[in-house]
């Protein structure tokens, strides 16, 4: 009988090169992270990590795991994770790449459902679980996750199945029972992290580092390799490669437990790459001299020339993240990161000239690789000169230095502010500024058929992008960090923007034109105008037929009453989560919030009391916290926190008064208005007690399309859609706040606005009390009263009244027309 298998040389020989194409890319993009102006970096720099990842080191797993089920449908997951991956690398929609890689992740996980039922086994089940990291990873991708936030699921999938194939391995030293249930415990300490990174990364991160800490511990007790290093040969060599990447997992793990959750900056560097380079890609180097024969059906001899590469692999991590991003040094960062690619470069090299000579079967393959001194210099050689050329051809174009607030146009002779027309010629640098909340120049003016590239620099204090409606765009740039964009050739008028959530409705947009239509007064595409705040309101705005309209089954109102004081010293901890919230009858909105509500929690103490306020960063967008009760530079107290962080406010209450607090980020009016505000109350000294202390905070909402956020250009009309009390308009209409008749009430107002004041009125019930900017305007020994408490936007106060009677008592803002749009609510009050 034949093999009715199919032999898998062939599928092989045309995807491993196909891998080493995307890897290519891959490093491409990284020189573009590492600083250089490579041009058409937009793609492979944003995806240099899946590139990687996935469509390098994951088409080689796949390979490998086709290769031994020996099925045709197996070799569906290699062949997809290539085709994503090209897909990404030629700019193709980004959806349909990352569907092609959800596909291999699942192909790939039933390839491992299938070895395992014809051999039950440890190691097949962690490698089945670990290509689950895979299908997260990439489902995750498709719905639009930020890939630094989905770090941890790479892991899994990368890491887990190393070390599986460690445990697979080391069959033949007999490990015990216990030995592999320590390991599968280490995993789901890993699995635990990742899954817990999937509401807050910083948790998330911090569990899996133990869980890498563990498996470190695991492989350097049980592996193999720390007996088998003192043998020669091959054996040797793969040792050294295993403890080396052992060495790194532990150096990641620390860092991630350590440090927890970071992007864009020199811990996450360190942290990225102290795993999935030092640790897998030494995994990759050690492993190549067993598994390449076993994949493409050739002779992989050995020679000691493989050391050169997985050397240099580790001297320059070790440049990179000591010299780097510990020392800071810039030089050390760069230096280090380029030869690591040269490494990379240097491996695939060794191994391409030893499999060629290998395979010619012919005696002077000795002499042929004496003349090239060994595979190691040739390997070595190849990936500094490939190195080399990319980066001198990545900054061979022309970058202007001027200052891009002053351009000369070409066209007219004149400097302008607003726009810059780019000069003719074959190709155009024209320098970009991204400053908070504009883009500098608004306008570029090119010729139809000019090549053009933006040098693309945040000026800024936060992270910002570009994007242009042709669909390329930058990596999220930190404050100082510059990237070439390449634009292509400019056949039509294009608008760009930076994507931070926000930042394009405040005004982070410019325009693209030609130089034949820019004195028709070109405005750009439809999407250009929505960043403008003196744009009309969006015609797709949620429209609530009815502010008063019962509100649906399952509403529940804003919980007004205020909470006891507990302690002098107030620990708490608020996540910022986006919340899809009904903010009005048949209008649903993208909140913004302090740990989930808007208003966000009441915090209530006494003058001299300690708060201690910890704001966990869930969203994929920086936010932080204003007290208005605190007092210090903003620099200093306005902590802002990246997506995934924590950091916590502490500062003490010197001060009475009914004190709002908001996120101060730019632009602070639609964080605001989109809902992050919140009361916090500070009792004068010997307050009385009273029967009811309620809290109402004053707020509008500008509705934006249907579930999502507030529309900018009506916040910056002040057009606010409803004014409400707490979060719902007419809240406590049909949730009535509840008195008794000779109940002394305390009712605390504060107006967050963002824009509007309020005149707090009771109908009934004038007030015998009124305190407003920390001191009484009026006192119960007083002989006058008090018919409302008028509150600007940012301020606060408290009133006292009575009941006498039994009944509905209305309460509402005086200013009518605010009423009128839901700013009114109910007292009643029992006998």
């Amino acid at each position: 009988m034949t093999d009715a298998r199919p032999k898998p040389g062939g599928q092989a020989r045309i995807l491993l090169p196909s891998a080493v194409i995307v890897v290519l890319a891959g490093l491409w993009g990284a020189l573009a992270r590492l600083g250089y102006h490579v041009p058409a970096a937009a793609t492979s720099s944003a995806d240099h990590g899946v590139l990687m990842s996935l469509g390098f080191i994951g088409t080689l797993i796949a390979v490998e795991r086709a290769t031994a089920l020996g099925r045709w449908w197996s070799w569906i997951a290699p062949a997809a994770s290539v085709a994503g991956s090209v897909w990404l690398v030629l700019g193709g929609a980004a959806s349909a790449g990352r569907a092609l890689l959800v596909v291999a992740g699942v192909v790939l996980f039933v390839t491992y459902v299938a070895l395992d039922r014809i051999q039950r086994s440890t190691h097949n089940t962690l490698m089945a679980v670990a290509a689950l990291g895979w299908v997260v990873t990439t489902a995750f991708m498709v719905a639009g996750r930020d890939v630094a936030r989905l770090v941890p699921w790479l892991a899994v999938f990368l890491v887990i199945t190393i070390t599986a194939e460690r445990l697979e391995l080391s069959r033949t030293l007999g490990i015990t029972r216990t030995a592999r249930k320590l390991l599968v415990g280490a995993v789901l300490i890993f699995l635990v992290g990742a899954t817990i990174s999937i509401w807050t990364s910083q948790s998330g991160v911090r569990v899996g580092g133990i869980g890498l800490l563990a498996m470190t511990l695991w492989l350097v007790t049980f592996d193999i390799a720390r007996r088998t290093v003192r043998q020669h040969g091959i054996t040797r060599f793969m040792a050294a490669g295993l403890l080396a990447g052992y060495a790194w997992l532990g150096v990641g793990g620390l860092l991630w437990l350590v440090f927890g959750y970071h992007v864009d900056d020199h811990v996450y560097d360190a942290q990225l790459h102290a795993v999935f380079l030092g640790f897998v890609l030494s995994m990759i180097f050690a492993h190549a001299p067993v598994i390449v024969p076993t994949v493409v059906r050739r002779p992989l001899p050995y020679r000691s020339a493989f050391y050169g590469p997985l050397a240099l692999l580790h001297v320059s991590l070790v440049l990179r993240i000591v010299g780097g991003d510990a020392a800071g040094s810039q030089a050390a960062w760069q230096i280090g990161g380029v030869l690591n690619e040269v490494a990379l470069l240097g491996f695939v090299g060794v191994t391409a000239s030893t499999l060629f000579l290998a395979g010619r079967r012919m005696p002077s393959v000795h002499v042929v690789a004496r003349r090239l001194r060994s595979p190691a210099a040739a390997g070595v050689a190849l990936g500094l000169v490939v190195t080399a050329v990319a980066v001198v051809f990545a900054n061979s174009g022309s970058s202007s230095n001027a200052d891009p607030m002053s351009h000369h146009d070409a066209a007219t002779g004149t400097n302008t502010v607003s726009g810059v027309t780019a000069p003719a010629g074959a190709t155009t640098t024209v320098d970009i500024s991204l400053v908070e909340m504009r883009i500098e120049p608004s306008t570029v003016i090119v010729k139809s058929g000019q090549k053009l590239i933006l040098h693309v620099t945040n000026k800024g204090h936060m992270r910002h992008d570009l994007k242009l409606s042709s669909g390329v765009r930058t990596t999220l740039l930190n404050p100082g960090q510059s990237v070439d964009l390449d634009a292509g050739v400019v056949t039509k008028a294009l608008s760009g923007w930076c994507t931070v959530p926000g930042h394009r409705a405040a005004g982070m947009t410019m325009n693209i034109e030609l130089a034949s239509s820019a004195s028709k007064n070109f405005t750009g595409n439809a999407m250009a105008g929505m960043g403008n705040p003196n744009s009309e309101p969006s015609a797709n705005d949620a429209i609530s037929k009815d502010l008063a309209a019962q509100p649906s089954s399952g509403w529940k109102p804003y919980d007004a009453m205020l909470p006891p004081v507990r302690g002098s010293v107030h620990d708490v901890t608020w996540h910022v989560k986006d919340v899809v919230t009904t903010v009005a009858p048949g209008v649903t909105q993208t909140l913004w919030t302090f740990d989930g509500t808007a208003p966000g929690p009441i915090l209530h103490g006494r003058v001299g009391d300690t708060f201690n306020v910890t704001l966990v960063n869930d969203t994929d967008m920086a936010h932080n916290l204003d007290f208005h009760a605190e007092s210090g530079p903003p620099s200093s107290v306005m902590v802002e926190v990246p997506p995934g962080s924590s950091h916590t406010y502490t500062f003490v209450a010197d001060r009475a008064g009914a004190w709002l607090y908001h996120c101060g980020t730019e632009p602070m009016l639609l964080h605001m208005a989109n809902g992050m505000y919140g009361a916090l109350i500070v009792d004068p000294p010997d307050l009385a007690p009273v029967a009811k202390q309620y809290v109402l905070v004053g707020s509008e909402f500008f509705f934006g399309p249907q579930g999502g956020i507030g529309d900018y250009a009506k916040m910056a009309k002040d057009l606010p859609d409803t004014v409400v009390f707490n979060g719902y308009p007419f809240a406590y209409t049909f949730a009535p706040l509840k008195a008794e008749v000779g109940d002394r009430v305390r009712v605390w107002v504060v107006d967050a606005g963002p824009s509007r004041s309020l005149a707090f009125h009771v109908v009934g019930a004038p007030f015998d009390t009124l305190f407003l900017d920390g001191s009484y305007h009026v006192k119960p020994s007083d002989a006058g009263g008090a018919q409302t408490l008028p509150v600007d936007p940012g301020d606060g106060g408290f009133v006292e009244f009575s009941f006498t009677q039994p009944g509905e008592y209305p309460f509402l803002t005086h200013v009518m027309a605010d009423a009128v749009l839901g700013a009114s609510g109910t007292f009643s009050v029992s006998g």
